[in-house]
């Protein structure tokens, strides 16, 4: 019985997440449809896909936030290493 209740929690909680989750993404793409075309963006693919690269990785931009960017790095590094760990 116990297995049955899990199981229709689990299922209750994956619909929920899965509606939040379209909700969110056509919000999203909603939000993105409202910008203009930029002719510029075509430049230079090698030199725009590593900046891109270096943004995402190094999170260079967020570490100019002062004390929100370290905390940043120190709240992912900590999560991970406690996150990893229980999933061994």
């Amino acid at each position: 019985m116990t297995g049955l209740i899990l199981g229709v929690a689990c299922v209750l909680l994956t619909v929920v997440a899965v509606v939040l989750t379209t909700r969110t993404v056509r919000r999203m793409i909603k939000t993105i449809r409202l910008g203009q075309p930029d002719p510029t963006r075509n430049g230079p693919f090698g030199r725009r896909f590593a900046t891109m690269l270096k943004e995402v990785l190094g999170h260079t931009r967020m570490l100019k936030w002062s004390h929100v960017g370290v905390a940043h790095w120190f709240g992912q590094a900590v999560g991970r290493g406690l996150i990893r760990p229980a999933n061994c």
